[in-house]
Order: structure tokens, then sequence, then C-alpha cells
């Protein structure tokens, strides 16, 4: 499974849920697609690197496939990489046949990005694509890492800068040293910076249930998020097994998303008006504060408290400590437990084949305390940078299939598969194939149909692009293909919603919920906030603060997880105090006071722009 959202390394995690202009912050390890651009200070030195010498050659309707074929390596250092190897299957064909050009995706097991970025660096070579958080561009540039693309972006990329020319602007202002570019923001947009970064017309993070068990016990009321608690009770004994014999429990957890937090336990940040900021404490955009995280009162033992309580009943899955995100992915396929953080989870997994004509399936279920923050969109990116690294080879031909990628052509290959596959043209509508509905091209999450030998061979979802990002911003808002005037994302095409009624598992809702979905539930009830874009400049971290970041890593996250097993809530809170103790003994107070700093800068920002 290819995950877009997913990413593993411990940077600083500037993450404001605001479409901050943030294309510099480090990832902490949450999944957060920020949407905040933040640049990173640094003294600006000498230095340079060439585009490696030999012509460059003009690309678009220009472009010519060369006779030579080549293996390029995609490294991502700070983003994670789900797969790794080679690119195979339907898109492989497709850049093969485009640009005679294969893919091998460079990863490292869980937990072990920083030692492979670190031996890589040591050897000179990261790759030939290198994706990584816009915070370390000066550190791979002065170091000889990347190559300078000034020439090869203004001269070989005519669809990005056609359509994307504020976020080459961008980069020319926040990624270059001296005039040289050192990378191009990947997820950037044509949309406003007032829209709503909606995952098609959900929220990515918000409370999302078994609909089905939920309607089976009544569809009670859920005023807190305490309340959740006797809620999944009931739904665990209405629904106790899944189809294939699977205990069902209310939550599942995993550990190899972890960074200062337990990752699950901070998720709930997102849905109570609230995003991490660095890795000291959550901005709470509600009252324009800094909390943190070790806060008595605060949102992270609130959450710690919940799944305590929940263990002591019997609702987390006793796989949690060691099991890992593809386990729950699986799990999430069988519907085995009843509570997902993201649009991306529950539903895209189990609300396949008949389910929801059958009214079975995930859905959105409020918690009526909640304030549900959603970035805007950011046209210049999300945080991230594409850069060539210095000894790549033939790098005007990467380009090339980068600017493709930027392309209405590519984009819509990235999202939705070949033309005439799993989408076509009729009468000047873009319409789902048969085969495109099996293999689920209206979800965010592809699924393992069989494709034919003449498009590639395998399954569909093993197929698709398997790097963590896509040029274009991907399932958020509705990004228009320029020429054609509908989204790239099949959920808004009328062919779509008029191809069958509507599943038994929305009218439910709707019956419910007196509203026609998500996002009008959320207006009509006041629970969502929309933040805007703001250019935010995060000073670098200190050695020593960094160091102090990893240390208390070391103490914050395995006490987290005692926690919520503790054996009761004398043990539970005795590791709380310890917690606490051996953090500040650690220079908490200091990271703080470091943090807190930058947050109220960054904070009046927002206030001026609302």
């Amino acid at each position: 499974m290819n995950n877009i959202f997913r990413h593993t390394r411990v940077f600083i995690l500037l993450a404001a849920l605001v479409s901050v202009a943030l294309v510099f912050v480090g990832c902490g390890g949450d999944d957060n697609d920020t949407g905040t651009t933040v640049t990173q200070q640094g003294a600006q030195t000498e230095g340079s690197s060439g585009v490696g010498g030999g012509p460059i050659n003009q690309v678009g309707a220009d472009f010519v496939r060369p006779d030579n074929h080549i293996t390029i390596e995609w490294f991502s250092p700070g983003w994670g990489q789900n797969h790794i190897g080679m690119s195979t299957g339907w898109f492989a064909q497709i850049v093969d046949e485009k640009f005679n050009l294969s893919i091998n995706h460079i990863g490292a097991p869980d937990g072990m990005d920083e030692v492979l970025l670190q031996t890589r660096s040591a050897a000179g070579n990261l790759g030939d694509v290198v994706l990584y958080w816009g915070a370390d561009f000066r550190d791979f540039a002065e170091s000889g890492l990347l190559m300078d693309i000034s020439d090869l972006v203004a001269h070989n990329m005519p669809h990005y800068n056609e359509h994307f020319a504020s976020a080459v602007q961008f980069a020319r202002q926040n990624l270059s040293i001296d005039g040289r570019l050192y990378g191009i923001p990947p997820n950037v947009s044509t949309q406003s910076p007032t829209e709503p970064a909606f995952n098609g017309m959900f929220v990515e993070f918000a409370p999302y249930f078994r609909q089905d068990a939920f309607m089976a016990i009544g569809a009670p009321t859920i005023y807190t998020l305490e309340d959740m608690l006797p809620v999944l009770a009931a739904m665990v004994e209405a629904v106790p097994y899944t189809d294939t014999g699977r205990r069902t429990h209310g939550f599942t957890f995993w550990s190899d998303w972890d960074d200062t937090l337990m990752s699950s336990a901070g998720n709930f940040a997102q849905m109570y008006g609230m995003r991490r900021f660095s890795q000291s404490g959550f901005i709470d955009y509600v009252n324009n504060s800094f909390i943190s995280f070790l806060d008595d009162d605060g949102l992270y033992l609130r959450t710690l408290k919940l799944y305590f309580n929940a263990n002591q009943m019997g609702l987390v899955d006793p796989d949690s400590p060691t099991q890992d995100f593809d386990a729950v992915w699986e799990k999430a396929g069988e519907g085995a437990f009843m509570f997902s953080w993201w649009s991306w989870l529950g539903m895209p997994a189990f609300n396949v084949g008949d389910r929801p004509e059958q009214g079975i399936g995930y859905n959105f279920i409020p918690i009526m305390d909640q304030t549900l923050v959603v970035p805007a969109v950011n046209p210049v990116g999300t945080g991230l940078a594409i850069g060539i690294g210095a000894n790549a080879q033939d790098p005007a031909r990467i380009i090339a299939f980068l600017d493709w990628m930027a392309s209405p052509e590519g984009n819509m290959t990235v999202v939705n598969g070949p033309r005439g596959l799993t989408w076509d043209i009729v009468d000047g509508e873009p319409v789902i194939t048969d085969f495109g509905l099996a293999a689920g091209v209206h979800t965010t999450v592809l699924r393992s149909e069989p494709v034919p030998e003449e498009w590639g061979g395998s399954t569909f979802d093993m197929g698709e692009w398997k790097g963590n990002m896509t040029v274009v911003l991907r399932y958020r808002g509705r990004e228009i293909k320029p020429g054609y005037g509908f989204s790239y994302d099949p959920r808004f095409w009328p062919s779509l919603a008029a191809g069958g009624a509507t599943p038994q598992l929305e009218l439910n809702w709707q019956a419910r919920f007196n509203a026609l979905n998500q996002p009008e539930f959320l207006s009509n009830n006041n629970m969502l906030m929309i933040n805007p874009v703001v250019e935010f400049v995060h000073p670098s971290d200190t050695s020593r603060i960094e160091h102090m970041r990893a240390d208390v890593r070391m103490v914050i996250q395995p006490n987290s997880w005692r926690m919520v097993f503790a054996s009761s809530e004398e043990e539970f809170y005795r590791i709380w105090e310890e917690t606490k103790s051996d953090a500040y003994a650690l220079g908490w107070a200091e990271l703080l006071e470091f943090d807190r700093a930058v947050a109220e800068d960054y904070l009046a920002l927002i206030r001026a722009a609302r």
C-alpha cells in the first residue's frame, strides 16, 4: 500500500495545520500534511554545483525519448519511503515508454532512515532524485550533495513553470544560494490559498467510526472525547468479530510512526483546534496559544488517560505494542477496529464492494466538543523539496520526467491511472471505466485488481506511483485539470455522481445527522476552522536544542506506551510524574522556552492573516 501521508524520520516538526506557507519545516514523525511554508534561516556561503554537463533538452512536445535506458535512484531522507525497490507495473511501464527510465526507490527499515542518510551522505551520493524537507536544503547544498538545477528548471520544465509559477518563484527565493537553485516544491496547487484542503469531501483528521456498529447501538450523541468509551464498548459488543473471525477492538495502535509522542496519542490535536509545533507542544489555533505536551491539563495527558481507560475496559487491541502500520492497514480492511483517525484509513480500506450498499462501513461520526482545524490549500507546497543529486545521471531526463508529472497528462495518470484502462473522456466529460471502479481510482487507496499484461500486469495498487509525494497536490481540495474544467479527483466528476444511487451507508448517515455531508454538518454546528497561508521563518535549532529534542524523545515516547498499558491508575500517574521529572532534567524547560518564543512569532502572523 502506498500511503502518501506517511513519514518517519524525526526532525523539527513545525506542523502548523494552517496552510502556512511552510516549505521548510522538519518532519516530527506525525502524519501531518501541513500546508505551511516555513523558511530556514542560515548564513549564505559560497559553493556551486553545475548541471553535470551536456545539452539541456527541451521537454513537452519537443521531448524525444532517449535511446539508452537508465535506472535512477529515488531517495526520500526524512520523509520515509514505504516502497523499497524497483517500481513495477502500469506506472513503471508508462514511464519506460515515455522516458526510457526506471525508478529504484531507496529507503530503510522503519527507524533506520537517519542511519541510511548518514551513510549515503558520507559516500557523497544521496541518489539521483532526492525528496527532502526544505529545512535541510542548505546543509545538503553546501555539502555538495545536490545539483544546481537553475537552468534545468528554467528551460526544461514548461508545464511546471506555466501552471505553478508561484512555486517556482518561491523556490528561487527559499531553495537557492546566490542564485543557484537546489530544489522545487512538490505537492503544489493552482487553488486559492483561501480554499480548505479537504480530502475530497472529508476532513483528513476527524473521528471516523464503524458506522454500521454505531447505528446498531442506536447512534447515540457523543458529546466529549471521554464519551467515546461506552459507545465503543457497545459497538464492540454489537459487532464482536469481523467477517473473517478476527476479534474487534475499539482502538488499535502502532509504534513505527512515533516520534517524541506516541503518534496515536497526538492525533486528536487536529480535532481539538490544535496541531503539533516542533517537538515540545501544540499550537492552539482556537485560543491562539502554545501548549506544552507535558501540561497536566493538556490534551496529550487527556488522550493518554483515554487510552488507559480504554485498555482497562478491554477496548485496546493487545497487538498494539508490537505491530506496525502495515498490520493495522490489514485490520482496517477487515473493519477490525471501531475508531479511525483519518479519512484515508478506515473508509477506503473497508468501504469496498457491496458493503456501502448494505449500510456497512466507516464514516464520520461527530464528537460534539471538537473543533476540526483544516489547513488552507498552499499553492507552494507542504514542506518538501525535490532536488537532483550531485552525481545524477542524465539530469535533463529526470527533470523532464518530473515536469511530465506536473503536466495535466502526467498528473491525471498519477491520480487515476492510464486513460483507456481506468478512465476515459466521453462526450467531453471524464468517466471511470468498470475496471477503474473495481481498482478503486475513486478512493484514496487503490485496490488489488489484476491488470492486463498489455498494461503492465500485476495488480493495480502494486503498479501505482510509489513515491511518497506527487508533484501536484493529490486528493486535497479540488485541483482543476487545466483546459478541461474538471477536477483530477474523480469523486467530483459528474459521471461518477450520476453513476448510481447514494449508498445506504450515506443515506443512514444523512438521516441521523440531518446534513448532506461532513462539511455541511461541520458548518451547521460551527465545528470547522480553516487556517490561512502565512509565510514564516523558523529559526534553526542550535546543536544544544537538537540534542535536547533527541534526549527527551527517549523519555516521553516509551513512557507514553507504559502509561497506556499501566496496571492501575496509580501507576499511570506515577509514570507521568516520572516522565516530567526526567524530561525537565534533560532540559525540557529550555526547550519549551525556545519553542514558545518561535510559536509566539508564528501565532502573530496567523492572527494578522485572519
